[in-house]
């Protein structure tokens, strides 16, 4: 266990055991001088524990002991758990979660500060409902009553949070709700003589409690008269929908 002054030849490190699947950087063989060999500049980019590293010199080899490599400073946010997707008016599931990250994509454990989400791409014209800024909890804020009111196609989200690089969640559908209520879509116009068909006849739509069209084929509307004068009657024949709300 004496340290051989007179040695002078190359030592090199390698990782051992590497359970986080990191990656090892820097100078990773240096000459030893008076039987020392002394690592300056190694880094290991994933954060987890126990790692260990392999020596090796002049036909010989030893390992560490086992150590933890620990998450840097958040610099950006990323969204851990994307949007899938969603019904209008309803909460997004699963609830979204964004993770606070250092420079090497480790989760910034010790990050508590709060993250904000908007909409970004707004097909449907939608407006945001429920907290949308949440304070991170062990690096990662979790968003779980978030709710968009307009069906679509294409919605994003985007998160912030004072001092990181923004993210931007992968693009999701917002489907209709259940079908809730009619609605007069196109308003008729009287006719030209008494009798006579409706110069425009009304377009009524099926629709979620949001006022998204809902898809409802072979639905079967009647129309009554509501007020009018005496006497009047209505003729025609009941609509089917189209299928497309």
């Amino acid at each position: 266990g004496n340290t051989l002054a007179s040695f002078a030849g190359t030592v090199t490190v390698a990782l051992g055991t590497n359970l986080a699947g990191g990656t090892l950087s820097g100078t990773t063989t240096a000459a030893a001088v008076a039987g020392v060999a002394t690592f300056a500049d190694l880094s290991i980019d994933r954060a987890g524990g126990g790692y260990t590293l392999l020596v090796t010199g002049a036909g010989l080899s030893t390992s560490t002991a086992a150590f933890t490599v620990t998450p840097g400073a958040a610099v950006r946010l990323a969204f851990a758990t994307q949007p899938a997707g969603a019904t209008a008016g309803a909460a997004l599931t699963p609830p979204l979660q964004v993770a606070a990250q250092d420079a090497f994509g480790n989760t910034a454990t010790g990050f508590a500060g709060n993250v904000t989400l908007a909409i970004g791409a707004n097909p449907g014209g939608a407006t945001l409902s429920g907290p949308s800024t949440i304070a991170a909890v062990s690096g990662v804020a979790t968003f779980a009553t978030l709710s968009l009111n307009r069906s679509g196609s294409g919605y994003t989200l985007a998160a912030s949070s004072t001092n990181l690089t923004g993210a931007t969640s992968a693009a999701f559908d917002v489907a209709p709700g259940a079908a809730a209520r009619l609605s007069v879509a196109i308003q008729p116009s009287a006719s030209a003589a008494s009798g006579g068909a409706l110069a425009q006849q009304p377009v009524v739509q099926v629709q979620d409690a949001n006022g998204n069209a809902v898809a409802q084929p072979g639905l079967v509307v009647g129309a009554t008269i509501a007020s009018g004068p005496n006497g009047a009657s209505l003729t025609g024949a009941a609509a089917t929908t189209d299928g497309s709300g």
